[in-house]
């Protein structure tokens, strides 16, 4: 069986496009009788596909077989396909509305989610730059780099004098550049491997991380595998200081006007799969951090309080952020694979029980309010977990409840993943998996209160990051829900 779609698009002017097809078992398409990509076997293929679109009318053709066989959802018998055409980057004119400002940031790569404080935006950039900028007017304020130059001994320095002679130059350079862009002098940016970057910034620390690497090899050597980039993580401030972590290693506290309180380097090694993407937590007076561990330091000195090995409990392998709370006056925190740790002394005290992931990759964040903490698993499960009044170790839940998400009726491209967070509001939950279907659950009875596929044209292919699909977490502003797609 094969279904076919015809359609006719019109183009103001010729322009290339790109086309992603997400669709079940075979399918194919034809742009004004010519198709995309050579024939396979299978055909299945997330890949982009590139085409022209005349001026005028032109043709698009689409075929689609349903799902069968194997143990993979959707269920046999199953077939939709989704296509998604976006005009190609380097050619695109956009029409722009409502928007109150716009600022390009040093670095055309990876950037954490924002923080806002007291009027100002605070946000990490590539490599390891703390951005702040004015909320209102967009501007830069000040950017302060944390590069592992900065945080170089006396002892290094005298023993490597002609490395550090480089180093110097260059950490001058790169202050210089990082001034201009504050000064709103910065310069444009240049085609480099074929995508856009501050080419002279980029190269500059570029070069200081390989002249640090023949310093220490070992201290100093970038983690691999950062598929989020080194700062796509989020700040966290209490309202006097911002703290920041880079995937580099680096810790930091600056208070609001830029002037730093301390930096550190722990530098624990490379992730074991798709890189660190786990934002630090403010509780306790501490900043936890993870880092193959998690990793507590005094928030206001900087001091190294405690250390929690996840070795041998290889499903503490996660990409969430923990979620802080407490109980009877004692901090806790519960990290997306439903471990519990107390953040006095960073001890396991939960790590038994339904709840518990045996799974490793949880993505979502938890949630915790009061004594009751929202699980939502990247598999699909939806756990509502009580906690005693009273702190204990072990910390038992008083009640814990489940609910596997049914996802057999709607799109699923590769893999039906949730990735986002769960929101909670009005004793309901609201969650969006990576393909778009909205999830919403009453949090009292753990049933189903309704499904619905929504249509925000997501991306997505077999590989990660933004092509693993939707992963931003539904917000709740002005009494209004609001559910972002990933490509616009």
């Amino acid at each position: 069986q094969s279904a076919y779609a015809f359609a006719y698009i019109y183009s103001a002017n010729e322009a290339a496009f790109i086309i992603n097809v997400n669709h079940t078992a075979s399918g194919r398409l034809w742009v004004n009788g010519k198709t995309t990509s050579p024939p396979t076997e299978r055909e299945l293929v997330y890949n982009q596909q590139n085409a022209t679109l005349h001026k005028g009318w032109n043709t698009l053709l689409l075929r689609c077989t349903p799902q069968s066989g194997g143990d993979r959802r959707p269920k046999d018998g199953t077939w939709y396909l989704n296509v998604n055409l976006r005009a190609a980057p380097d050619k695109a004119q956009y029409e722009q509305k409502n928007i109150a400002w716009k600022t390009q940031l040093p670095s055309i790569g990876s950037i954490g989610a924002p923080v806002i404080v007291k009027g100002k935006i605070y946000l990490l950039d590539e490599t390891a730059d703390l951005v702040c900028l004015d909320e209102k007017t967009g501007k830069i304020l000040w950017l302060r780099s944390n590069n592992y130059d900065e945080l170089v001994t006396d002892e290094e320095k005298k023993a490597n004098p002609e490395l550090f002679d480089q180093i110097e130059s260059l950490h001058n350079k790169l202050k210089q550049i990082n001034e201009a862009f504050v000064a709103g002098s910065g310069p444009p940016p240049e085609n480099v491997n074929g995508g856009l970057q501050f080419k002279e910034k980029a190269e500059t620390q570029k070069k200081l991380y390989e002249l640090m690497k023949k310093v220490d090899d070992k201290k100093y050597l970038l983690p691999k595998g950062q598929e989020v980039g080194y700062s796509g993580i989020t700040p966290v401030s209490d309202g006097k200081y911002v703290w920041a972590w880079f995937a580099t290693g680096v810790t930091c506290c600056y208070d609001l006007s830029g002037k730093l309180i301390w930096r550190r380097l722990d530098n624990e090694g490379s992730f074991f799969e798709h890189g660190y993407s786990v934002s630090p937590i403010l509780a306790d007076g501490k900043i936890i951090v993870f880092m193959n561990n998690l990793i507590a330091f005094d928030a206001l000195k900087g001091d190294r309080l405690w250390t929690t090995d996840f070795a041998g409990i290889a499903q503490t392998r996660f990409h969430g952020t923990p979620a802080p709370f407490k109980i009877g006056g004692a901090w806790f925190c519960v990290i997306p694979t439903g471990h519990i740790v107390r953040l006095s002394d960073g001890k396991i005290v939960h790590d038994k029980g339904s709840e518990i992931s045996p799974r490793q990759q949880e993505i979502p964040s938890p949630v915790a309010i009061g004594n009751t903490l929202y699980e939502l698993s990247t598999y699909g499960f939806f756990n509502k977990v009580v906690l005693p009044a009273q702190a204990a170790d072990p910390l038992v839940p008083a009640a814990v409840q489940k609910i596997q998400v049914d996802l057999n009726n709607y799109p699923t491209f590769y893999l039906d993943w949730f990735l986002s967070s769960p929101l909670i509001d009005n004793d309901l939950a609201y969650c969006v998996n990576n393909s778009g279907v909205l999830n919403v659950f009453d949090v009292n009875t753990m049933q189903i209160v309704y499904q619905k596929l929504l249509d925000i044209d997501h991306y997505q292919n077999a590989h990660e990051m933004a092509g693993r699909g939707i992963g931003i977490s539904p917000s709740l502003a002005g009494g209004k829900i609001y559910i972002v797609g990933n490509a616009g």
